[in-house]
C-alpha cells in the first residue's frame, strides 16, 4: 500500500515501475493524484499487479451518471462495461465496469464513484485481468465503506 509520502521513496517508485512495466517518471505522475494506492506483492498468472486506488474527485456533487463516468473511462483508453448503483452506509455509490488494454493483456476493471465523510466525492479504481476477480473486490469494497 502506498501513500503521498512514498512518492518520495525511490525504492518504492522503481519497484511499482518494473512490476508495471511504466518508468518511474510515469508511475510518480500517475500517483500523485491519488489518496491510496494498493498493489498485489505478487503478479497473477499474466504478469500483473492487480491493483486499487483511491483518488478525490473534484466539482462532483452528486451521484455520478453511467454518461459521465463512461467519458471518463474513455478519456483513459478504456471501454465502458455495465453501470450499477448500490447503497452502501456513507450513501449510494455509481459502479461502471470496463476494460483496458495492458501490457499483461486485456486489463478488467471497475471504478465506484462513493461520498466521502466530508462530503466530497472518491473514486475508487480496482484492477485485474479477471472479470469476476474485480467483481469480487467491488463488492468487498462498496460493503466495507462507511
Amino acid at each position: 500500500m502506498l501513500t503521498g509520502d512514498d512518492l518520495k521513496d525511490d525504492q518504492k517508485i522503481e519497484e511499482i515501475a518494473n512490476k508495471s512495466g511504466n518508468d518511474p517518471d510515469q508511475i510518480r505522475q500517475l500517483l500523485s493524484g491519488l489518496e491510496l494506492q494498493a498493489m498485489a506483492t505478487q503478479p497473477d498468472d499474466n504478469n500483473f499487479a492487480e491493483n486499487t486506488n483511491v483518488a478525490p474527485v473534484q466539482g462532483v456533487t452528486a451521484l455520478p451518471t453511467e454518461d459521465v463516468m463512461a467519458q471518463q473511462i474513455k478519456l483513459q483508453g478504456g471501454t465502458p462495461g455495465e453501470y450499477s448503483t448500490s447503497q452502501t452506509s456513507l450513501g449510494e455509490v455509481a459502479i461502471l465496469t470496463y476494460t483496458l488494454s495492458t501490457q499483461a493483456g486485456e486489463g478488467q476493471g471497475a471504478v465506484i464513484a462513493a461520498p466521502t465523510k466530508n462530503g466530497g466525492w472518491a473514486a475508487i479504481t480496482v484492477m485485474t485481468m479477471d472479470a469476476s476477480r474485480t467483481q469480487e473486490l467491488t463488492e468487498t469494497i462498496t460493503s466495507t465503506l462507511s
